[in-house]
């Protein structure tokens, strides 16, 4: 999976950054205090490496931190929200588990927040092709079929099933198979199946300054004799993302 768009509020410095993509490489450039740091240790939070939950007292814009629970009275604050898209191979892992037809977006998306017990996600699948295809696996006939007609998700064809008075093999396979789903819920065992690919975010607060002042002549003194410093790797690399090159 991919991440595709980020989203972060009321987290630090960081009232309100607006929708931005995140391509193979993103670069955030701005002033020291300008919040670059608050974006990304708010992303590191969505699903940390290390130890970290978003915390109230800390996290939440200062000057609005006695105005918590009037501006929310549920006791949650959203701090970052994104977008993912899925690769061939967890979609092919939903088609091989509940059938072609179930994802209906390969875009899903997850957000996280002060307050919040977990991140929440959000998938968009058609249940009923889920029971359709779960039906066809294991061979319902038309009879058998017919008493799920109306069941929409997997609870409610545990429940239909369930007042079936004498159930055959197949009734019973089926619903052992829905059972087993996370809370008899097709939503949640897409979550589970596609969750193995979401990565973990490390966070590491080094960095390197930049010279002050920069001389052409010994910047291509170290390049020949591969002895550039770090602070003289940072000057050339940002002149190649200008597009600009030392010779």
């Amino acid at each position: 999976m991919k991440l595709k768009t980020v989203r972060v509020t009321n987290f630090r410095s960081v009232e309100d950054s607006g929708k931005f993509n995140v391509g193979d490489m993103t670069c955030l450039v701005g002033k020291n205090e300008a919040g670059k740091t608050a974006l990304i240790t708010a992303l590191y939070g969505l699903n940390p490496y290390g130890d970290f939950s978003y915390d109230r007292t800390r996290d939440y814009p200062r000057r609005f931190v006695s105005d918590f629970d009037e501006r929310h009275p549920n006791g949650k604050s959203r701090v970052v929200k994104t977008v993912w898209t899925l690769d061939d191979a967890e979609v092919g892992a939903v088609a091989t588990a509940f059938g072609d037809a179930t994802l209906t977006s390969r875009d899903f998306g997850m957000e996280h927040g002060i307050g919040y017990s977990g991140a929440l996600w959000s998938v968009s699948i058609d249940a009923r092709a889920a029971l359709e295809f779960l039906m066809g696996k294991h061979q319902l006939d038309a009879t058998e079929r017919a008493m799920l007609k109306d069941a929409k998700s997997a609870k409610e064809a545990v429940t239909a099933i369930a007042a079936v008075g004498q159930q055959s093999e197949r009734l019973q396979a089926l619903n052992a198979a829905l059972v087993a789903l996370r809370e008899q819920n097709f939503i949640h065992a897409v979550i589970d199946i596609v969750a193995k690919g979401l990565p973990r975010f490390f966070l590491t607060s080094h960095f390197n300054r930049m010279s002050g002042e920069v001389s052409i002549n010994a910047l291509n003194a170290a390049k020949a004799t591969n002895t550039l410093t770090p602070s003289d790797s940072i000057f050339l690399d940002f002149l190649a993302y200008a597009g600009r090159y030392v010779r």
